[in-house]
């Protein structure tokens, strides 16, 4: 069953009854759930593997707020840190890498 209409990040309980002929069960337990939110920010990357010509980064996964990731891209700065202009460089489905 698909509920439509719910505000995102808003908290909404669900609970579930059957029905028979001859009555109505009990109340389920009570589940508390978020509608999606967008995901927060993964921590910054951190240094795996640096040589002379190439770099190896990994992140931690963060919070997706209740959605599946669809990817991440990696974006590099291109210029100095007072003029950083980002640009993405990579974009992965692999999860952190």
């Amino acid at each position: 069953m698909t509920v439509t209409g719910l505000t995102r990040g808003a908290l909404y309980q669900f609970s579930v009854i059957v029905s028979v002929t001859i009555g109505e069960s009990l109340l389920s337990s009570i589940s508390s759930i978020y509608a999606a939110t967008v995901p927060l920010a993964p921590a910054a990357p951190t240094i795996v593997l640096q040589t002379a010509s190439a770099i190896t980064i990994k992140w931690i996964e963060p919070d997706n707020g209740g959605n599946n990731i669809d990817d991440y891209q990696v974006k590099m700065c291109l210029g100095s840190s007072a003029s950083c202009s980002f640009a993405t460089i990579a974009v992965t489905t692999n999860g952190a890498t």
